[in-house]
Formats: C-alpha cells, structure tokens, sequence
C-alpha cells in the first residue's frame, strides 16, 4: 500500500500524498521532538520537511527508501532550525515584552513515548535521536548511520555508551535491547 502511494504521490496524485504523510505524522513529530525543544520549532521541523518532500518526490530513486529519506530531510531541518535559533539566541534581559514566551494549547500527544522522552531528558540531542531512532522508531544502526551521516560503527559504540549512561543515571537496565 505504501509503495504504491509513494508511486501515485510521484506521479501528482496530492490525495496519495496525503495519505503517505498521514503514515509518517506521528513519527516525525517524535523525532522532531528529540532534537528540538520548542513546540513551534517542531512544527516548523515537520512542515517544512512535508513541503520538501512533496516539491521533492520526483528525486526518490528508490520508493522502498522513502522512510529513511524523509528521515533524513527531518533530520536536517531540524539542524538548521537548531543552528538558527544559536544565532538568534537572546537573553532573557534583552526581551522587550514580557509575552514573548506565548503558550499555544495545540500540541502533539505522543503518549506512548511519554516515560521515553522522561527518561533520556538527561541526553544530549544526538543521543536523544539516536534513541529515538533505534529504541522507538526501530531503525537499524546502519539506518540511522545513513540517517545522521554517521559511521555504523559509531553508531553503535554511541548506543552502548547511552545504555551505560542510562544504567548509571538510574541504577539498573531500563532499556530493552
């Protein structure tokens, strides 16, 4: 069924466009949410790599990578927002109006990776992906390599330096491997 949207959504068909994005929503708000802090950065993240995606199927070579492309193009999103915000980063002392900070009630749930996100808070932001990809989402090492530009070895060697970081934060394995 996938691969037959992706090859619908390649040749115009925007209904099967939507319907692929409709798959992988959810999860790339998660892993959105594990390189980025702020909620509207996330939805930027999201829909800026929906907007890519759709201007950009044609390129996909092959349907059957789709998954780790559009990973991919999150992935580097997210890294120029995270980039952005270093540049434009104000103290709280150079704010004129105290509203800046506004709350907005829309949010993604992601209930089910609620105790996860608790969990590895401590991480930095690449391991909070790596974790996110590996643990959640289920990508190989060698996916998540190809993902983050990585060597697969050095993805794995970052995975058992997280599980130590894990298992001495909190005094026993709380990960399944």
């Amino acid at each position: 069924m996938e691969e037959n949207l992706i090859k619908r959504s390649k040749e115009g068909d925007k209904d099967a466009f939507a319907k692929l994005i409709e798959l992988y929503e959810r999860k790339l708000f998660v892993i959105a949410k594990s390189r980025l802090d702020q909620d509207e950065d996330i939805k930027d993240a999201v829909q800026e790599t929906i907007y890519q995606t759709f201007r950009n199927i044609n390129t996909l070579r092959n349907d059957g990578s789709f998954n780790g492309w559009i990973t991919r193009v999150l992935i580097n999103n997210c890294n120029n927002i995270m980039r952005n915000n270093m540049r434009n980063f104000y103290s709280y002392d150079d704010l004129e109006c105290d509203n800046y900070f506004e709350t907005n009630d829309e949010y993604i749930e992601v209930d089910s990776n609620i105790d996860l996100f608790n969990l590895i808070d401590f991480l930095s932001k690449d391991e909070k992906t790596i974790v996110i990809l590996y643990f959640s989402r289920g990508y190989t090492t060698a996916e998540i390599g190809t993902i983050l530009n990585t060597n697969e070895k050095t993805i794995r060697t970052r995975i058992r330096r997280i599980k130590i970081k894990i298992k001495n934060r909190y005094g026993k394995d709380v990960y399944k491997s």
